[in-house]
């Protein structure tokens, strides 16, 4: 049911008008729904850039080119590389608490969008 709804919203609000590079940021769960979407959605995959993950839970491999990166929890200072999983860069989100990752990790999400 959600990956319809996400569907819907793509084709009514951007499927005609998105001429240009897409940028995503999706927390959690939001990372699976993306996944979908990007399954569903052809052209969201030949448009999209980069993809910012806070705490998202990944579900395999993003079959893209885009750069990926995935903020999680972590003790260790904001920013820091964890690693790597399912094709996305981890970094630490300076924070052990899930619902705050997006918070901590924002100003390096729009400096690395800004790239």
């Amino acid at each position: 049911m959600k990956i319809n709804h996400a569907t819907s919203v793509w084709q009514q609000f951007l499927g005609e008008t998105v001429d240009k590079s897409v940028l995503i940021v999706a927390h959690s769960y939001g990372a699976w729904l993306f996944k979908n979407l990007s399954n569903a959605v052809k052209i969201l995959m030949t448009l999209l850039l980069k993809v910012a993950l806070t705490d998202g839970v990944q579900m395999g491999t993003l079959k893209t080119k885009a750069e990926c990166i995935n903020w999680v929890c972590s003790s260790k200072p904001v920013n820091s590389v964890l690693g790597n999983r399912f094709s996305c860069e981890i970094r630490s989100a300076g924070t052990t608490k899930h619902p705050w990752t997006s918070h901590f990790a924002k100003k390096h999400i729009f400096d690395w969008f800004l790239e």
